[in-house]
């Protein structure tokens, strides 16, 4: 099984078609949007469900929330935020990140009793898809001020469930990067959107695979204009 995930669109429409289209290229089963998907949430999730695939998806803290809605009026989408979803060979628990809440810290609270409840009904091996990244993992902002900005409460239940994989994103310094939390992987895979400021930490999505197993392998790809003449090609991208 092969699924395609990304995270931090930020309302890139001429990057989500980009990524549509790498997607149906790879044959994927399935997307997974790890939050952020705002502005232009109904526009960017809209033009993806016509690839007629599931799209698995929380929202992150620069999404509204009353974006929920939109997840519920658009043909091929689930918001998988507090749910666990069977997809076959494994399931997928989802956990939003704050919709609305911009810098302000999470509910930790909140958040840790969200998830018990999810992997409590759990009985297949778990990717857990959470906007936050676990707390020291992947999560050294340094836009605003430097500091760890992951969710303690995902750490938590991550070192207590022990799910095989953690989608996350958030942090677009640590994208593209993978760590360990005990067994369980973690993969960053900000940002989809095409950031002119920092262009090494955009335009990028994970492909996951699956096998007969249930175990997962993920890499990272990049969309990039590989057709440029390599002075175009370091101006543009580099």
């Amino acid at each position: 099984m092969r699924l395609v995930a990304a995270s931090d669109i930020h309302g890139d429409y001429a990057m989500t078609r980009r990524f549509g289209m790498a997607t149906l290229g790879l044959k994927a089963s399935a997307i997974i949007i790890a939050g952020d998907i705002g502005p232009k949430t109904d526009k960017v999730l809209s033009y993806l469900s016509k690839l007629e695939i599931p799209i698995y998806t929380v929202l992150g803290n620069d999404d509204f929330p009353m974006d929920v809605y939109i997840l519920e009026d658009i043909p091929y989408v689930l918001n998988i935020d507090g749910k666990c979803i069977d997809i076959g060979p494994v399931e997928i628990i989802g956990l939003s990140g704050n919709p609305g809440s911009g810098l302000a810290p999470p509910d930790e609270k909140k958040m840790e009793v969200t998830l018990q409840k999810a992997f409590t009904r759990a009985s297949k091996p778990v990717i857990l898809v959470s906007h936050l990244p676990p707390y020291r993992i992947l999560d050294l902002a340094t836009r605003h001020r430097v500091e760890h900005i992951g969710s303690k409460a995902v750490r938590k239940v991550i070192e207590q469930y022990k799910p095989i994989l953690c989608v996350c994103g958030h942090v677009h310094k640590d994208g593209g990067k993978r760590a360990f939390l005990k067994d369980t992987e973690i993969i960053n895979i900000a940002a989809l959107e095409n950031e002119k400021a920092s262009k090494n930490q955009s335009r990028r999505f994970a492909v996951i695979e699956i096998d007969e197993k249930k175990r997962c392998t993920s890499t990272f790809d990049y969309l990039i204009n590989t057709d440029l003449a390599l002075e175009k090609f370091i101006r543009k991208y580099v």
